[in-house]
């Protein structure tokens, strides 16, 4: 069993080291998948190991249609190689807009973040690596991740290209 299986979102307080695009992505899809009202994601490229699986796409879709409060929030910056990707996020925003949103930074930031139900958090530092921490219980963090997120999003645009093209 998966160490990171025993570990329950919004309880277990234990500091983890994410090293690597495995570690990254585990850790990210078992925060979506026990997420029931929020998911945050700060990335550049909106990258698709992390958010491109079925998995984590099935795991947004259920918070966003079985919570009427639910905040599914996504801030990017590339849509050059959001388009070309075929990403599957994107059509979930079309097709449950009143739910899932997203936007295109004004510019890039080197520092990418997952925050899921104001608890779980993956903070990459430097975006371009799958290296960081995470936590699947610290508030503090994710609050002060969500301040960030949330001016950042007061910046930033809809990207019509995104919206009118079919992925």
């Amino acid at each position: 069993m998966d160490p990171i299986d025993s570990l329950s979102l919004c309880e277990s307080d234990q500091l983890l080291s994410v090293a690597g695009r495995e570690d990254c992505s585990r850790v990210t899809h078992a925060m979506s998948q026990q997420a029931a009202h929020s998911l945050y994601i700060f990335d550049d490229e909106l990258e698709p190991a992390l958010y491109d699986s079925p998995d984590f796409v099935a795991s947004a879709r259920r918070i966003a249609t079985g919570d009427v409060n639910a905040t599914l929030r996504i801030l990017f910056y590339s849509p050059d190689k959001l388009l070309h990707r075929c990403h599957h996020l994107p059509e979930l925003t079309r097709r449950l807009s009143s739910r899932v949103e997203i936007r295109q930074l004004s510019r890039a930031y080197h520092h990418a973040f997952f925050v899921a139900d104001g608890c779980g958090v993956v903070d990459r530092r430097v975006a371009s690596r799958f290296e960081g921490i995470a936590s699947f219980n610290d508030p503090g963090r994710a609050a002060e991740l969500i301040a960030f997120f949330n001016t950042c999003w007061e910046m930033s645009s809809r990207n019509m290209e995104l919206q009118a093209l079919q992925i």
